[in-house]
């Protein structure tokens, strides 16, 4: 036969069609922790599994530990959640899925999609294989996010879960970093995920941390408390590709969670990953703990994030400077977890103004923008107008020192009340809601905090510029005030002040005299919004006149 052009590109075109089809694949793998029930029995190891073309799912269990040789029940269970890690009911129960709402063994089809049946441990090792139907990797009823439980005792197929006993180790099944691996879980009901992160080996035993993503109103909320890391460091945080924790040093979670094939930047720059999440900066003094409370619609909904990763890593993240990678060279990854499904009862809403939550699950009441400080940029502003504010206590028993204050534009510059009130709300003539800087819109009296002091003078200082203030003589004879308490701004149960508390302080804006007010000093705090160069840009010696010199003399030549 003669080979035509036509023929050979129609041939290439089937060859190249083959070795794509057969390069994909559909692969979960879960990483098993004990409990405390399982502490003694020293129980490590991986279950994967794999779809095959028949639609079967084969799982692969290899698990050591001190397991003699007998039968353990080994499930799917609804969530993946390791949040109790001390008796691992966080995961919930069986998952129904495909199944019937009835349990028993395979090879029954009368049985939850999640009922795996016993698995033999032979000197302690769990090393052995299944072809199951009813398991999915894919759509709506798919086990990516959910969580394996090896129990106890021996599934004895009976009602309601075969009496299997304890949960002796866990994991969350995540999407391993295999090229073109097609697993993913198409639940669009999820709305509650949850992350427990543990150290890698960049990082010793201190590292650990909680990650809850919901969805909300204004989009979806991450929350994060951290243990182990440095007062007052900025470590990059970000959601990665793959749920796969076989590394030591986190590699195998892959690169930023990218869908879209955007650019690596700091929010809220757009486009950018659906992983960039920025830093996380935020620390309570008190406890050492780390704190990241951010909503963004750069992330498109929940179910689509389980089975991928959490990671924070060594250092910044600057974002998209000059010489940064597509991480903002944030350095090593120093904790990881899997992203698994929520049981109903771990995540609350979180509340940042209403009753404080248990210290199990508190979150810093800062609204963050991008996982960044809402602290003021710092700007020489040069306004001409100097309320005199007097205080309405009359001895202050704690200093302001590392306290937030609340500053606010009020409506009404009345001081005829002691306690501040007749100063009325916050000045807000477009009728917009409350918020923090840089929200927008927003009350045109809304300031933020005053959150930054010097602490040889132990004063507090704020510097800000912003055009949501539109003018200066519509601020004459209204009134400045600070309050008892930090600005929340939004958060849930907050009030048109952000819950900030009572009035310490206020004073009347008056025109000021051209003598009297100075350009103010800037105060240094630190603004990562902006993206920072990770290495030193070259000189223009070499990075212009030496080549254009050479170019020059190569055209005179």
């Amino acid at each position: 036969m003669k080979m035509t052009p036509a023929l050979f590109v129609a041939l290439c075109s089937v060859v190249f069609l083959a070795s794509a089809a057969s390069a994909q694949v559909t692969k979960g793998v879960a990483k098993l922790s004990t409990t405390s029930f399982g502490t003694d029995l020293n129980i490590a190891g991986y279950v994967t599994f794999t779809l095959s073309a028949d639609g079967n799912v084969t799982v692969e269990a290899n698990i050591t530990g001190e397991l003699g040789s007998q039968a353990y029940a080994m499930h799917v269970h609804q969530s993946g959640d390791l949040t109790n890690k001390t008796t691992g009911s966080s995961a919930g129960t069986h998952f129904a899925g495909a199944g019937s709402a009835t349990h028993g063994c395979p090879p029954s089809l009368e049985r939850h999609e999640g009922d795996m049946g016993n698995w033999t441990a032979v000197s302690g090792v769990i090393q052995m294989s299944k072809t199951l139907d009813l398991l999915q990797l894919t759509d709506i009823n798919s086990i990516i996010g959910r969580a394996v439980v090896l129990h106890a005792g021996e599934d004895d197929c009976g009602q309601p879960t075969g009496h299997a006993g304890n949960f002796l180790a866990v994991g969350v099944i995540g999407i391993p970093n295999v090229a073109g691996n097609a697993a993913t879980n198409g639940d669009t009901t999820a709305k509650s995920a949850v992350v427990v992160l543990e150290p890698t080996a960049n990082c010793n035993e201190s590292c650990s941390g909680t990650v809850w993503i919901t969805v909300e109103d204004e989009g979806v909320r991450v929350v994060a408390e951290v243990a182990g890391l440095e007062l007052n460091s900025k470590h990059g945080f970000h959601i990665h590709t793959y749920g796969d924790l076989s590394s030591t040093d986190g590699s195998s979670v892959g690169s930023h969670w990218n869908p879209t094939g955007a650019k690596h930047h700091v929010p809220e720059t757009t486009p950018r990953h659906v992983g960039d999440l920025g830093n996380i900066q935020s620390y309570d003094s008190a406890t050492g703990l780390a704190h990241f409370n951010y909503t963004t619609t750069n992330i498109p909904d929940v179910h689509s994030l389980l089975g991928r990763a959490v990671a924070i890593h060594s250092g910044k993240d600057h974002g998209s400077g000059y010489g940064c990678d597509q991480a903002g060279t944030s350095g090593k990854r120093i904790m990881v977890g899997v992203i698994g499904l929520a049981h109903p009862s771990t995540v609350p809403s979180p509340k940042m103004c209403g009753a404080p939550l248990s210290s199990k699950h508190h979150t810093t009441g800062t609204k963050h923008n991008g996982g960044h400080d809402t602290r003021q940029r710092t700007h020489g502003v040069k306004n001409r107008v100097a309320p005199r504010l007097r205080s309405e206590r009359k001895e202050r028993k704690r200093p302001l020192q590392s306290l937030k204050r609340s500053k606010y534009l009020q409506r009404y510059g009345d001081l005829s009340s002691t306690d501040g009130s007749s100063v009325g709300s916050h000045w807000n003539p477009t009728g917009a809601k409350h918020h923090v800087p840089e929200t927008t819109p927003r009350h045109v009296g809304d300031l933020g905090n005053i959150q930054s002091y010097d602490s040889a003078t132990g004063l507090a200082h704020f510097n800000y510029t912003t055009t949501n203030i539109p003018d200066v003589h519509s601020l004459l004879g209204r009134a400045v005030a600070i309050h008892s308490g930090k600005d929340h701004g939004s958060g849930y149960g907050c009030d048109q002040a952000g819950t900030s508390g009572k009035r310490i302080m206020v004073g009347v804006i008056g025109l000021a005299h051209p003598s009297t007010v100075p350009s103010p000093v800037p105060i240094a705090v630190d603004n990562t919004f902006a993206n920072e160069d990770c290495t030193a840009r070259p000189s223009s010696a070499h990075s212009l006149t030496a080549p254009l010199a050479a170019l020059l003399g190569y055209l005179r030549a």
